[in-house]
């Protein structure tokens, strides 16, 4: 919906499974221009993700990553907070805070590597995003900071780095483009 300088947006869904049942989620966000090179936003949502055959059910590979039957449905609530500024015409660059609670966070963290559930998971992060137009190029610059960690134990979650930044630059009008990224955990 929108109000002038302000618009928001509510948004339910309701998730049936078989073999899990119903889940019910909902989300909402609203905006605010504060002026025509500034825009502010927040949203809110909910989620719900059942195990997927291979993480009930996979055999083991070389004695690792087992599935697991009795893994629970994953529910989250996340937060994020967005700063986006376009400084110059062709220049677009967003600042985000997000924070993602986590029940039940499906991983391949246990013996073995094999399929658990983890009772509290916390992702809190920030993200960097650039994008800028140079005639018929398109270039995006990427990077966050993510701190994902087991929340009854406060050890780190596995293969989840701590930072990352990605570049990708492209012509819509043309059939080459290149990309990067680079990961530190």
């Amino acid at each position: 919906m929108h109000q002038g300088a302000k618009d928001w947006q509510l948004a339910a869904r309701n998730d049936h499974n078989s073999v899990f049942g119903d889940a019910t989620t909902g989300s909402a966000a609203t905006g605010y221009q504060v002026n025509s090179r500034m825009r502010i936003e927040a949203s809110f949502g909910q989620g719900v993700r059942s195990p997927s055959l291979e993480e009930q059910f996979s055999p083991r590979y070389f004695g690792y990553y087992a599935g697991n039957p009795d893994l629970r449905p994953e529910r989250s609530h996340s937060s994020e907070i967005d700063v986006l500024v376009q400084p110059f015409q062709d220049v677009q660059v967003k600042l985000a805070g997000y924070r993602t609670r986590v029940s039940n966070l499906i991983t391949f963290a246990g013996t073995n590597y094999q399929a658990i559930n983890i009772d509290r998971a916390s992702m809190d992060g920030l993200e960097l995003t650039a994008s800028w137009n140079d005639g018929p190029w398109i270039t995006h610059v990427m990077g966050d900071c993510d701190d994902a960690r087991n929340a009854l134990t406060g050890e780190r979650l596995l293969r989840r780095p701590t930072a990352q930044g990605r570049y990708r630059s492209g012509s819509p009008t043309r059939p080459w483009h290149q990309r990067g990224h680079r990961s530190v955990r």
